[in-house]
């Protein structure tokens, strides 16, 4: 995230991503600002999906802003604002994962 930029990208989140994310029906989404370990100016985005063929289709943020036409409105807004754009995929398995016993 360009630092001089930091606002406006939370108001962007605020106003776009967040409503987006909402509409799509995607089971959880994550926008946080990095604090141990990171630059101040840097913010992790996680987005839950259901199964590895979610990642086949159209992403759901795309769906919740409207089509393909909204992604790319929205992503004219949101290039000028980052410096670098990062994915990563992490999967969940249940049998070699640490789940805390319920109280």
């Amino acid at each position: 995230m360009r630092p001089e930029h930091i606002e406006a990208y939370r108001n962007l989140v605020k106003s776009d991503l967040l409503p987006a994310a909402k509409k799509s029906g995607v089971k959880a989404y994550s926008v946080a600002r990095v604090r141990a370990g990171g630059a101040n100016q840097e913010y992790n985005t996680v987005s839950f999906l259901d199964n590895w063929a979610a990642l086949d289709g159209v992403s759901p943020i795309v769906t919740g802003l409207g089509g393909q036409a909204a992604y790319d409105k929205f992503l004219a807004k949101l290039r000028p604002l980052v410096t670098r754009t990062e994915y990563e995929i992490y999967r969940y398995l249940p049998d070699q994962s640490y789940v805390a016993p319920k109280k």
